[in-house]
């Protein structure tokens, strides 16, 4: 999501319209919380991670706004898959044994999710080749291809918008069970390791820095988020709850959302 984002001549194709629909949940998000930004950005059923129903997780702008389906839907289990995942449970057990069919209930809508894939086009010869064995090669090697990205939309269903829980029981205590808030002891903050993860890492659309000092915002000319460090707040929750709060800013950026314009802080924008 970190290209530049432009409309389609023809009409909005399927990345305008996740994009869209992307803002329109940020918007709604920021009004409901214009009264009191300090209450928890999520409930508690939804804090872990977002991930498919192999256990794989979503990460970047993905993972933030699937959180943010599952609040306003009311899912307690943030865990998703596509419509071919789902007819691939239906396959024979081992034992050729025939179980209950899972499939997606009558009604139910699809989220986008997107995953940019990338082209590696040898300059030369014109072989393909995987990015994976792409970025083993030396910078030198690197230079004797070239990368196209291609952004794809992905439809995924969270596993409550299916009949998974009757049909297959075992399976969905198991995600119960993993997507249980662990229990906080006293006079501990919560802390939540993905989120952890990512600003370590440096996976959000821009650098989120915490630092020991008393202001929380996100620098539109530098493109970074500054919050102060965890152990400043009273919870773990505030500390979230803040840094969600400006992650929603970043996210209007001219190269993501494209919300506003470079500008002086305090003012409309």
């Amino acid at each position: 999501m970190a290209g530049y984002r432009k409309k389609n001549a023809d009409g909005p194709n399927s990345e305008d319209k996740a994009l869209d629909l992307f803002a329109e949940m940020m918007i709604e998000k920021i009004e409901g919380i214009q009264k009191d930004w300090k209450k928890p950005w999520f409930t508690e059923g939804t804090l872990q991670w977002p991930r498919n129903l192999h256990g794989r997780e979503y990460n970047g702008m993905n993972a933030f706004m699937l959180l943010l389906h599952c609040e306003k839907e009311g899912y307690k289990i943030p865990r998703f898959c596509t419509f071919d995942c789902v007819q691939k449970l239906n396959k024979p057990g081992k034992d050729g044994e025939e179980l209950p069919r899972v499939s997606v209930l009558r009604g139910e809508k699809s989220f986008p999710v997107m995953l940019t894939t990338f082209t590696c086009i040898h300059k030369e010869t014109k072989e393909k080749i995987k990015y994976d064995d792409y970025k083993k090669l030396s910078d030198d090697e690197k230079e004797q291809y070239n990368v196209y990205p291609k952004m794809q939309v992905f439809r995924v269903f969270n596993v409550a918008q299916t009949n998974l829980q009757e049909a297959r029981p075992e399976l969905w205590q198991k995600l119960e069970r993993e997507n249980s808030r662990p229990a906080i002891e006293e006079g501990e903050h919560f802390s939540f390791a993905p989120v952890d993860t990512m600003i370590r890492d440096n996976l959000w659309i821009c650098p989120i820095t915490p630092k020991y000092q008393n202001d929380a915002y996100y620098s539109i000319t530098k493109n970074e988020i500054i919050v102060p460090e965890k152990e400043q707040f009273k919870s773990g929750e505030s500390f979230y709850g803040t840094l969600f709060h400006e992650m929603t800013h970043s996210t209007g950026a001219e190269n993501v959302l494209d919300r506003f314009k470079p500008t002086t802080f305090g003012s409309p924008a």
